[in-house]
C-alpha cells in the first residue's frame, strides 16, 4: 500500500524520528530545523487487512502514534469483470455410421433406407438450407484443405432447412436405386453439407464412419429406359 505521513506543530529544534509498526523499527528522520511540519510518502507491503501503526518521536519527549487502515476507509471498490464466452462457430458432423432401416433381404437395385444422425456442435445457429447425402462404395474422397465425396457419387439425399447450435437430428434417407451387384461387400457413408453451403469451424469432419454390409442379394441389372426422340 502507499500512503502519506504528515506531521504538524512539532518543535523545530528537535529531530523527529519516524517508526513503522513499533518504536524499534526506524524508517526515517526529519532533521532539526524542519519548520514544525513535514510530509513523506511511504510504500509498504502488508500481509492483509487490518491496522498498522506509524510512530513519530522527538528527543524532547513528544510522541504521536497514528494508524493506517487496510483497506482504506475511503477506498473505491474496483468492479470485478464478468467473463463472457465467445460463441463457437457452426460445425456440422455425422454422429456415427449410417444405420440400416430396410429389412432383409436387401436386394440389389431396389430402394434401401438408412438413418443418419447429424449434429451442429457449434454455438451458432445454421439458418440456411443444406443437404445430407448417402454414398455407396465411393471411389473418391477429396482432402485438399477440406474433406468431401463428390456429389455425383451420391445415392440419395435429404434437405435440412436449418439446425440450431448444439442441436442434433436423425434423418431418414432412401436411395431409390439401392446397391449394385458389385462389389460383393458394400461400404456406406453419410455426409453432411454435401455441397458445402455452410461456413463451418472445421471442414474435415463432415463424413461419417463407414457402415459395412455383405448380404445384398444379387439381381438383374436394370435396363435403361429409352428416351424418345422428338
Amino acid at each position: 500500500m502507499q500512503f502519506t505521513v504528515i506531521g504538524v506543530n512539532w518543535d523545530s529544534n528537535y529531530t523527529v524520528s519516524l517508526y513503522w509498526l513499533n518504536s524499534g523499527n526506524l524508517q526515517s528522520q526529519i532533521p532539526a530545523g524542519h519548520g514544525g511540519s513535514f510530509s513523506q510518502t511511504w510504500t509498504k507491503s502488508v500481509s492483509g487487512d487490518g491496522t498498522y501503526d506509524v510512530i513519530a518521536a522527538a528527543p524532547n519527549g513528544d510522541t504521536f502514534t497514528t494508524q493506517f487502515t487496510v483497506p482504506c476507509d475511503n477506498a473505491t471498490a474496483v468492479p470485478t469483470g464478468t467473463a463472457t464466452n465467445t460463441p463457437s462457430p457452426a460445425d456440422l458432423i455425422v454422429v456415427g455410421p449410417p444405420q440400416l432401416l430396410s429389412t432383409r433381404p436387401i436386394v440389389a437395385y431396389q430402394p434401401v433406407t438408412f438413418q443418419v444422425a447429424i449434429s451442429n456442435t457449434g454455438d451458432i445457429d445454421i439458418t440456411n438450407q443444406f443437404f445430407v447425402d448417402l454414398y455407396f462404395d465411393p471411389t473418391t474422397v477429396i482432402t485438399s484443405g477440406t474433406e468431401y465425396i463428390p456429389v455425383n457419387e451420391s445415392y440419395g439425399y435429404v434437405a435440412v432447412s436449418a439446425l440450431a447450435g448444439k442441436e442434433s437430428r436423425v434423418l431418414t434417407i432412401t436411395s431409390p436405386i439401392g446397391f449394385q451387384n458389385s462389389p460383393t461387400d458394400h461400404i456406406v457413408y453419410g455426409m453432411v453439407d454435401s455441397i458445402r453451403q455452410v461456413n463451418e469451424m472445421v471442414e474435415t469432419n463432415n463424413i461419417s464412419t463407414p457402415f459395412g454390409i455383405n448380404y445384398v442379394t444379387p439381381a438383374a441389372t436394370p435396363t435403361p429406359t429409352a428416351t424418345p426422340d422428338v
